[in-house]
């Protein structure tokens, strides 16, 4: 068993022979702990390698995929409503210069949604109410082109596929940390 130091990380390093080993990772500052199990880290000139050696050959994606969280990450609320925006602009053909008092009001009330937005089920879950009731339709004169423009929006019954989500903390932090390892275990080699 190995105890490193890096920083304000402690990692402690378990080689269990035959290319097996454990890797254990508490952080002082962000409060982090993380730790991963490999039955098998492949073999190094004819024997098999220790969990430094194996560390020091893999990519820091691998490293963060058997360590970190998995699944999506919080919801980038600008990056979706500018999703929202591009599919009015590109899907529904709104022109600039149609429906101008709509617009300038529909631009007010998508920035409040934004800064309401948490989480994706809860932007999902508020999406048609937002269609349906927070949208200001009668400021489109023509009854026509109202009813279409209501259509166009209420008619959104996927809105999931506007979402973007960030990465996570924990593996941004993770990514970095992997090439400090790299770094250390070169180091005492």
């Amino acid at each position: 068993m190995e105890n490193i130091r890096i920083g304000t990380t402690d990692v402690i390093l378990q080689d269990y022979g035959d290319g097996k080993g454990k890797i254990i990772i508490s952080d002082d500052d962000y409060g982090y702990n993380f730790s991963f199990y490999w039955g098998s880290m492949g073999k190094t000139m004819g024997k098999a390698s220790t969990l430094a050696q194996f560390l020091c050959e893999i990519n820091s994606s691998y490293f963060v995929m058997k360590l970190g969280p998995s699944g999506d990450g919080p919801i980038d609320a600008k990056r979706t409503i500018r999703n929202i925006r591009k599919y009015i602009r590109e899907e529904m053909c709104l022109e600039w210069y149609e429906h101008m008092e709509f617009q300038k009001d529909m631009r007010e009330c998508l920035n409040d949604f934004e800064r309401e937005i948490y989480s994706p089920e809860q932007f999902v879950n508020n999406w048609h109410s937002f269609a349906e009731y927070t949208l200001n339709y009668y400021l489109i004169d023509d009854k026509y082109d109202r009813k279409e423009m209501e259509s166009n929006f209420t008619g959104i019954c996927e809105p999931w596929y506007f979402i973007v989500t960030e990465e996570r903390r924990e593996n941004i932090w993770l990514d970095k940390f992997h090439k400090k390892l790299v770094r250390t275990l070169k180091k005492q080699k």
